[in-house]
């Protein structure tokens, strides 16, 4: 399979995005929350999501607050055929199908769903999973052993050189699986649905018959339990009898002292209403002993608040007197101060016009500095470069090399022309200004040709020797061209343009720095403030004197008279502050006093109310009385009862009745025991007559017989089923030993990968039987899988899928699809890997990144930015 296009619109963040991809090698970059993982989640729901479909997936891709519905489109080519694939859901629906290779007729809605679903049936989805590295889902160890392509592109790499990896060991081993089938589901764990019915039926007979015996055995129970209960009935009835005659013969014993018992209570009830008659008196001559108490304690208290309430009165007057005093004092303090900050002001007003017009004067003259400084920088800038440095260093070093060579080969002939007067003259076809007394002196290794254009040509032949130094040659072309750059005619002519430009460089360098130093201050280094604070000052400076010119104090003298007054103010504030807070207390508490004072005038007269009331009812002298009265009686009451209680005991006393008591207790205990054995074999009776015994029989036996033959069918389909799937482990077996020789194509693939990006010859893996990578060996040293690190983890998942898309190719493969990887690599690494990544025309890649320079040393990739 191979992705062409990719069309997302109104899909979360996006509005309308199209992806093109490359045949080989496509990046995809952009910012995080950009939407590239996105392409790969919406093309999965294009595939496998109906476009009536409201899942909360197709939820999640309508954009926040648009009611819009999510659009995919994509072309792709699959099986050998190319197609467009068009999707929107919530709103519109719509499925199209279109076979671009016109192989077939376009369909839509839900036939095209399913015609799409038909076509991706064929595809190998086992390598369509494991060729993802997503971004947020942990690093995959892809176990490849179920993917369809690779198993025959393996096989195709080893030769089937196993009798059980051939089409009729194929066949074997098929057959076999077949038969197991009909008894195991495919992960060999549980039964077929066939199988769990036989299974089931027995589990199911096995029930029935526990159920028949738990009826039978309840039954039995039944009339067992019915015996037992009418043997215990029997037992208490006649238990019951005996009791009763015992509780006869106590009751005839016992009459004279239940009489005497009866008068020992009645004694017992009197002492109890004289006791209750005693209390309530004694209650009622204590809460009148405490009312005339109470009242006492309120008058007196009420007494000492209309005393404290007196002083409080003085001391509030005595506050507000002080107070007004101080208000006086604080308004005179005020006045004063006022006047001292008012003539204090005035000085400072002359004082700040003094400093304006200093101010003024000098911003003039710094900022009419930095105008004319502005004007020799600009000129100085306005004169161009003749010679840069690179250049005399360059035209210095060739005329130094220049030097050695002929030094070292021997002098040249040389020729040397000096100017009488400044003119223009042509070497070798070449325009060249020769000053007047400059003398321009060159080694002739070639025939030379100069010119005075119009009067004069010579030709100058250095004869044989010109041929002798390449290198001389070589170079002194070399400085020509040098020269002739920058318009010299000479090395030292070069330097002298270059001393200017230096000269001139050191002048703009010094006016620059002298510049900068104007406006330098911490004062006023914003020189824009400086300009925009002078034409502020000009304008003030227009403006008519605020006071006429007068023999005032100093402004030392004023700020230490309104200082001195401030201080007093701020005292005299204190003062008043302090007799404020007095004045305010002194209130608060006459308030308080006063309230507490009405408070108790209002609890003494309910006391006194409450006291006339309970008086009004009886007075002191009738309550004394009562008193006395209800003592006499309980204490009469007391000697009734004792002389009861002997009398009590003369007949018998407690043990007599006791006993009859215990008697009657023990008759009602067994007739409730009779009563309870007795229901219980009604019941069980009724029970019995409601059941039929002989049903309960005939289920049972059914029930065996049906369970005989449930164990006898299981039993047999059992003993297929185990010798099946022991035949199917043991051709597996033999079939895995001759897998694992056709596992080496792809460990060798992944090991030539590894070796080339790591460039490290000792790089191999292991390789299980399900194609996954169990350890890596590097430098001799052994690692499982699961124990690298994040980082080696992640390449050794990329090389794999690099290695399953090469051995694949491009016909029975699906894209690689790396999500933001190589995030944990070193540079090294990175580099390493992203080499191998590029070396790759077997397979289609798709890397998504958000950040692009990590995979910059990828040449030839189709590089898309979101």
């Amino acid at each position: 399979m191979q992705l062409h296009r990719l069309t997302l619109t109104n899909v979360r963040s996006i509005s309308d995005v199209s992806v093109e991809f490359g045949e080989n090698i496509t990046i995809i970059s952009g910012p995080n929350e950009v939407g590239k993982s996105t392409l790969i989640e919406a093309f999965d729901e294009l595939i496998s999501t109906k476009s009536r479909s409201a899942k909360r997936t197709i939820r999640d891709m309508q954009p926040v607050g648009k009611d819009v519905g999510p659009r995919v489109e994509a072309v792709f080519t699959i099986g050998g055929r190319k197609v467009r694939y068009v999707k929107q859901w919530l709103k519109d629906e719509e499925t199209v199908l279109e076979f671009l290779d016109r192989s077939e007729d376009t369909v839509t809605g839900d036939a095209a769903h399913d015609r799409a679903t038909a076509l991706w049936a064929d595809m190998d989805e086992t390598l369509w999973e494991a060729s993802r590295i997503l971004q947020g889902v942990a690093i995959s160890n892809a176990a490849l052993d179920e993917s369809r392509a690779l198993r025959a592109a393996l096989d195709s790499q080893a030769g089937r050189a196993a009798n059980l990896n051939d089409d009729e060991g194929d066949t074997i081993v098929d057959r076999v699986r077949d038969e197991v089938a009909k008894y195991y589901t495919p992960s060999r764990k549980s039964f077929t649905k066939d199988t769990t019915e036989v299974a089931n039926r027995k589990e199911e007979a096995a029930r029935d018959l526990a159920e028949a015996q738990s009826e039978l055995r309840a039954l039995e129970d039944l009339m067992d339990e019915a015996d037992r209960a009418k043997e215990r009935a029997a037992s208490a009835l006649a238990d019951l009898t005996r009791a009763k005659a015992e509780v006869a013969r106590l009751s005839e014993e016992t009459e004279t002292a239940q009489e005497a018992a009866e008068a020992v209570e009645e004694a017992r009830r009197g002492l109890a209403d004289a006791t209750r008659d005693r209390e309530e008196a004694q209650r009622r001559q204590t809460e009148r002993t405490e009312l005339v108490s109470a009242l006492a304690e309120i008058q007196a208290e009420l007494d000492n608040t209309e005393t404290e309430l007196t002083a409080a009165q003085e001391a509030r007057d005595a506050a507000k007197m002080k107070n007004d005093e101080a208000d006086t004092a604080s308004t005179a303090a005020e006045d004063a101060a006022e006047a001292a900050t008012a003539a204090l002001e005035a000085a400072r007003r002359r004082e700040r016009r003094t400093m304006r017009a200093r101010e003024l004067a000098e911003l003039g003259d710094r900022i009419a500095l930095a105008d004319r400084l502005d004007e020799e920088i600009a000129q100085l800038r306005a004169v161009e470069q003749a010679v840069s440095a690179a250049q005399a260093k360059k035209i210095e070093k060739l005329a130094t090399e220049l030097a050695v060579e002929e030094k070292v080969a021997g002098r040249a002939p040389s020729i040397a022309l000096t100017g009488l007067a400044t003119g223009d003259i042509l070497i070798d076809g070449e325009s060249r200004t020769l000053s007047e007394g400059h003398t321009d002196e060159r080694q002739l290794t070639d025939p030379l040709d100069i010119e005075v254009p119009g009067r004069l040509r010579i030709t100058v032949d250095p004869g044989t020797r010109s041929s002798e130094n390449k290198e001389i040659t070589a170079l002194r072309r070399k400085l020509d061209k040098a020269l002739k750059t920058v318009n010299a005619a000479s090395v030292d002519e070069a330097l002298e343009l270059r001393a200017a430009d230096e000269e001139r460089e050191r002048k703009l360098a010094e006016k620059e720095s002298e510049r900068s130093r104007v406006f330098s201050s911490a004062k006023d280094a914003d020189e824009t403030s400086c300009r925009e604070r002078l034409l502020v000052l000009r304008a003030e400076a227009g403006e008519p004197a605020e006071d006429a010119e007068e023999d005032v104090a100093s402004i030392e003298d004023l700020e230490k008279l309104a200082e001195q007054t401030a201080k007093e103010l701020s005292t005299a504030r204190a003062a008043l502050t302090r007799q404020g807070k007095k004045l305010e207390e002194a209130t608060r508490t006459y308030a308080i006093v006063e309230t507490r004072l009405e408070s108790k005038r209002r609890e003494a007269e309910k006391a006194e109310e409450k006291l006339a009331r309970a008086r009004e009812v009886a007075d002191d002298e009738q309550l004394a009385e009562q008193l006395t009265a209800a003592t006499t009686e309980a204490e009469a009451a007391t000697k009734r009862l004792e002389a009861a209680d002997e009398a009590f005991e003369e007949v018998g006393g407690t043990g007599a009745i006791k006993a009859l008591d215990s008697a009657r207790i023990n008759c009602e205990g067994l007739a409730d025991i009779h009563a309870t054995h007795d229901k219980k074999y009604t019941q069980c009776e009724a029970q019995l007559q409601a059941l039929k015994k002989d049903e309960i029989q005939r289920r049972y036996d059914q029930a065996l017989v049906d369970d005989e033959a449930a164990d006898r069918a299981w039993t047999s389909l059992a003993g297929r089923a185990r010798a099946a799937k022991l035949l199917e482990e043991v051709l597996l077996d033999k079939q895995a030993a001759a897998r694992a020789r056709y596992v080496a194509p792809l460990r060798e693939k992944i090991n030539e990968l590894g070796r080339r990006a790591m460039r490290n010859e000792s790089f191999a893996v292991d390789i299980d039987d399900s194609l996954t990578i169990a350890a890596r060996e590097l430098d001799g040293v052994r690692v499982r899988f699961d124990q690298l690190s994040t980082g080696a983890q992640e390449q050794l998942a990329i090389l794999t899928r690099i290695a399953v898309g090469s051995l694949v190719g491009s016909d029975g493969g699906v894209p690689i699809m790396l999500d933001d990887t190589l995030g944990h690599s070193d540079p090294e690494r990175l580099r390493q890997v992203t080499e191998v990544l590029g070396q790759q025309t077997d397979c289609q890649i798709i890397i998504l990144t958000a950040t692009d320079r990590r995979f910059a040393m990828i040449p030839h990739a189709t590089r898309i930015s979101l």
